[in-house]
């Protein structure tokens, strides 16, 4: 599997730093990652379509239909280079059929813009393969000297890979410059974005560029991507627009708990969604408003409202004179502390005496989070991604993630609970949890067994008790922070994915909730690790002694399918199983049976054949649940119709031996594929059609050195390195 590799979001970062700050106010402003300023991403065309209304006449607009018919038939008065050292020529193309590489299974690869059917731009990385590139799309020049507020907007699919250790720009970013006679800025775009993640189809983004070339002469714009092998950046419907004059926008508001040590000395924990009564703390609230409008806004409140179970309990008021174009305030309330379990909210809103253009972006994303009586610790709100410490460059066995809990009060604590994702390989990933005290250093206190993921465990929550070896060592004192860890072993076998689920969508605070330890070196990362802590009083999740996996039946006749599912409850709590209805329409006939097994029907035909279909059911003990998600691949032409797709790559790894090699290389478990293989430019050196299983090929006519071995079929695609020595 490709790799990324540790940058400057990674950066290393000493727990000290956060145990305790000291501010004389009282308070810290906490700061979290943002799209730049000037930039709004939309994930929707209606969101979209409201921003639109408050910007101005469309100055200039290219649809890209005077391009085509072939790939290099640019639209009038678009260019396109790639700068890169390496010489590939890997340039941005027209197309009408989108994305062309090995690997546009499961992905949405064709961009579904506004006007699609006249064709669109797009550099197709993932067809080029490998090499670098850094490749530009320039525009014609455009005179924008009688426009002094100026945008730019257009319609994109992008699909980012990650950042490679082969990488020379240290992964794969893409920018939008503008150039005014020798004068270029660049803006970075999707800098945000994590292995695999993806713009909506269409994503839509909206560039104020008026502090750049409002009423500026001969401007021109270009696309800019650099990398080495990712997927690819579609783009479509350019537009130059005027901007708002008024546009006040406010960013995602922040939570955190936040203890105080002594007298202006505090200490601030991160955002936590379930929250144990019994280790209460006042709650720190912040919101940062930055003015998109090219006018000073003038005469700003901002209001905080928090509530309890849907009634208000907290409201807050702050006014500032004037915030000026392109220039940010931050919005600290008072803290608060609640006095009892429920559940809260948190809201944010600005105005200003002069209403904006676009009120959709005068209210952040609500904060939510739960005081419970049970004492588990939780940072997670929902799955989106897996990860593990095998997806960074040098990861290794007994490589580490961890989340870190701050105790406020003296406790005992009994396991720890973590989200399998369901593409981790049953039987070969093992886990083993811990937990670390942090005061001068990082301490290990107290740790469980081994545990290796079952099948079972796939797209569920497991729980992981402490072994307590001498009396004490599950005690955690009041004033303390911990880290609630998992180490992860795998035999640094590529084959094997020993992943756990992540959120990568919450309202963190990375940098005070997140610990990634590689080797001996310890950094914070970007996704929160779906890890829980809980304490000896806690009422713990139900347990899955069963889940679907598999459905099988032939794959060429319509067929329903009756399945069953099982769990117990380690408290001995009655059990209730639901099911998501939104997560699948092809489940019918949910029936929690009332005896700890739930039955349900999944209705299969082959139009169903090479689509990703997702399910979510879940089961409560009436305190906490235990909820499965899981994603199966509909595969043509196996034993089962549709099989988990780690469970069906998993079953037949490629292997390529002996590395390093003198020439001859074998090859096993590459029946019915495609076997390429490319030097270190890119270059294809060699290609066939493999009917075989086990094969070999020859290198001993190349040069020493490095080498790439594909091997492609019909699911998937297995990149394998080899050192060709003489």
């Amino acid at each position: 599997m490709r790799k990324f590799t540790l940058i400057s979001l990674l950066v290393v970062f000493a727990l000290s730093s956060i145990a305790q700050r000291s501010n004389t106010e009282g308070k810290l402003k906490l700061t979290k990652d943002q799209t730049q300023e000037l930039v709004v991403r939309y994930t929707d065309k209606t969101s979209y379509d409201q921003a639109m209304k408050a910007f101005g006449d469309t100055i200039y607009y290219d649809d890209f239909g005077s391009g085509g018919p072939g790939v290099g038939d640019l639209p009038t008065g678009w260019t396109t280079e790639d700068i890169d050292s390496q010489g590939n020529n890997y340039v941005w193309q027209y197309t009408t059929v989108g994305a062309q590489g090995p690997t546009t299974a499961g992905y949405e690869y064709i961009l579904a813009s506004s006007t699609a059917s006249n064709g669109w731009m797009i550099l197709d990385s993932d067809n080029y393969s490998l090499g670098s590139y850094d490749a530009f799309l320039y525009s014609p020049e455009y005179d924008l000297t009688n426009h002094d507020a100026v945008a730019v907007s257009f319609e994109e699919l992008y699909q980012r890979w990650g950042n490679e250790a082969s990488n020379p720009y240290g992964g794969n970013p893409t920018y939008l410059g503008v150039i005014i006679g020798t004068d270029t800025t660049e803006i970075e775009l999707h800098a945000e974005f994590e292995v695999k993640e993806s713009t909506d189809n269409p994503g839509f983004y909206l560039v104020n560029i008026s502090n750049i070339a409002g009423g500026q002469a001969n401007v021109k714009f270009y696309f800019r991507v650099q990398g080495f092998w990712d997927y690819w950046w579609q783009i479509d419907d350019f537009k130059i627009v005027e901007a708002p004059y008024y546009d006040l926008v406010i960013r995602d508001g922040l939570v955190s708990s936040v203890y105080e040590f002594a007298p202006e000395q505090v200490g601030f924990f991160g955002y936590l969604s379930q929250f144990p009564l019994s280790q209460l703390t006042a709650i720190h609230t912040e919101a940062e408003v930055y003015n998109n409008g090219v006018e000073t806004s003038t005469n700003v409140l901002f209001t905080s409202d928090v509530y309890k179970d849907g009634s208000l309990l907290v409201s807050n008021t702050d006014t500032i004179s004037a915030i000026e174009f392109d220039s940010t305030y931050i919005f600290v309330p008072e803290y608060f502390t609640p006095a009892s379990a429920g559940n809260f909210e948190v809201n944010f809103e600005v105005e200003a005496d002069v209403a904006d253009e676009l009120i959709d972006d005068n209210t952040a994303e609500p904060v939510s989070f739960n005081v419970t009586d049970n004492d588990i610790f939780a940072r997670d709100n929902e799955f989106t991604r897996g990860l593990s410490p095998s997806m960074f460059t040098g990861g290794a066995d007994g490589d580490l993630l961890g989340v870190n809990y701050f105790m406020a009060n003296n406790a005992t604590v009994h396991s720890i609970s973590v989200f399998v994702d369901y593409r981790a390989t049953p039987g070969l990933s093992t886990i083993v949890g811990e937990l670390y005290r942090y005061d001068t250093d990082r301490i290990l206190q107290i740790t469980t067994e081994e545990y290796t993921i079952a099948e079972a465990d796939l797209g569920t929550w497991i729980t992981l008790p402490f072994i307590e070896i001498a009396q004490g060592d599950a005690a955690v004192t009041a004033g303390t922070e911990y880290i609630a860890a998992l180490s992860f072993y795998w035999g640094n076998d590529e084959e094997i994915q020993a992943w756990i689920g992540a959120d990568s969508d919450g309202p963190n605070v990375y940098n005070l909730e997140t610990v990634l330890r590689l080797g001996a070196d310890w950094y914070y990362i970007s996704d929160l690790p779906m890890i829980r802590l809980n304490l000896a009083s806690a009422t713990l999740p139900p347990v899955w002694t069963s889940v679907i996996n598999s459905v099988c039946g032939h794959p060429s006749e319509t067929g329903s399918y009756d399945m069953t599912v099982s769990a117990t409850d380690p408290n001995g709590l009655p059990l209730t199983f639901s099911f998501d209805a939104n997560s699948n329409d092809i489940v019918s006939n949910f029936v929690d049976n009332g005896d700890g097994t739930a039955t349900f029907t999944i209705d299969m035909d082959p139009s169903l054949i090479g689509t990703f279909q997702t399910f979510q059911y879940s089961v409560s003990n009436g305190i906490v649940e235990n909820p499965v998600y899981q994603q199966w691949e509909v595969i043509e032409d196996v034993e089962c119709f549709t099989v988990n797709v780690a469970e069906f790559n998993a079953n037949k790894p490629v292997n390529v031996f002996p590395n390093p090699s003198t020439g001859l290389v074998n090859i096993q478990n590459a029946e019915n594929s495609v076997i390429q293989v490319y030097n270190v430019v890119g270059s294809l050196m060699m290609e066939f059609n493999n009917n075989l299983n086990n094969t070999s090929i020859d290198l001993s006519s190349f040069a020493e050195g490095t080498y790439y071995i594909q091997v492609r079929t019909d699911n998937q695609v297995i990149s394998k390195q080899v050192v060709l020595v003489k």
